[in-house]
């Protein structure tokens, strides 16, 4: 009995691998489609939601106020334009390894337009939203603080 029991231990204990089936080639060449996955969500959803809060909350305002008056008493003359280049950074970088002969998950075709779709939401929806939330910049140099972009 204890022979028996052994070999039926041995023999459902083999791996699959080892039949050396052949893979389909069917199930090779179909594409799957990505899943989203909530967690790349989360970080976006929880500034974007202070921010929106904030701008009605007197906790947070207070918070935002005394924030910015501490970096300004640490650092007076702080005054940098990089934002205003960094945000082109993405695209830069996809034409330039594309240029170089690194191709990406898209071509230089479909990189283009995606961009151009990029750009098309920011201008509908950023800087609308921007007007009506009317939040002062931190260097009081206008009204177009939020959203950031």
């Amino acid at each position: 009995m204890k022979k028996l029991l052994r070999l039926f231990i041995f023999l459902f204990s083999i791996p699959n691998g080892i039949h050396a089936q052949k893979i389909d080639s069917v199930n090779l060449l179909l594409p799957t489609a990505k899943k989203i996955k909530m967690k790349t969500f989360t970080f976006p959803a929880v500034f974007l939601t202070y921010g929106l809060i904030s701008i009605e909350n007197d906790e947070l305002k207070s918070l935002n106020l005394s924030t910015k008056n501490e970096l300004k008493e640490h650092f007076p003359f702080f005054k940098s334009n990089l934002d205003n280049y960094t945000q082109f950074l993405p695209a830069i970088t996809v034409f330039s390894l594309n240029a170089m002969g690194i191709k990406g998950e898209h071509d230089l075709k479909d990189a283009a337009l995606i961009y151009a779709g990029t750009i098309a939401v920011n201008t509908a929806v950023v800087f609308p939203m921007k007007q009506l939330v009317h939040e002062l910049r931190p260097d009081n140099s206008g009204y177009t603080s939020f959203p950031s972009g």
